[in-house]
């Protein structure tokens, strides 16, 4: 389950996880579109210094211990940044979340075509876990276009054997 920062409640984080959902913080990300888009208070921009990513990024966490991950939110401009990769990778390196396992990284994959995107190479670096979507489910509301992904994302899910997908919460569609 992806929550932003702030959208979920620490009662609904911890009834999730005890049934055994993976909870992963969707952290707002600037994107490439962001002087079009008003932005949430708790997103990581490019040109912030190291402390005040560190302080946005700690403040996300507390707000939901139940975190396991990090996911970015939008970001398609934050994530082809060094500074903001390799501060985000280099905080949760040595964060561990409720199963004891080392907090993840997930990228969106926001950048067109994902190319520019420098989580992985900072994941690497700071040898955390890394995975990237395969599918949005999302990314269009309309239900017939998110059904059409579903099904993507179970024919991916069969052909790799993963059962891991990615969805916001953001519509009644979604669940």
């Amino acid at each position: 389950m992806l929550f932003r920062s702030g959208s979920c409640t620490p009662k609904m984080a911890a009834e999730l996880s005890r049934a055994g959902h993976c909870i992963m913080l969707h952290m707002p990300m600037e994107p490439l579109a962001s002087d079009k888009l008003a932005l949430e208070p708790s997103t990581l921009r490019c040109g912030m210094d190291g402390e005040q990513l560190e302080n946005l990024l700690e403040l996300a966490l507390a707000k939901v211990p139940q975190d396991e991950g990090l996911n970015n939110h939008m970001g398609s401009r934050a994530t082809c940044d060094q500074q903001v990769t390799e501060t985000l990778a280099r905080f949760l390196r040595n964060r561990t979340g409720p199963s004891g396992n080392p907090l993840f990284l997930l990228d969106s994959m926001t950048t067109p075509s994902g190319s520019s995107s420098l989580m992985r190479a900072a994941a690497l670096r700071f040898e955390l876990p890394f995975r990237t979507r395969d599918v949005f489910l999302d990314d269009e509301l309309d239900p017939e276009a998110m059904t059409r992904q579903a099904e993507e994302a179970l024919e991916v899910a069969r052909n790799t054997r993963s059962e891991e997908h990615t969805s916001e919460l953001q519509s009644p569609n979604t669940i």
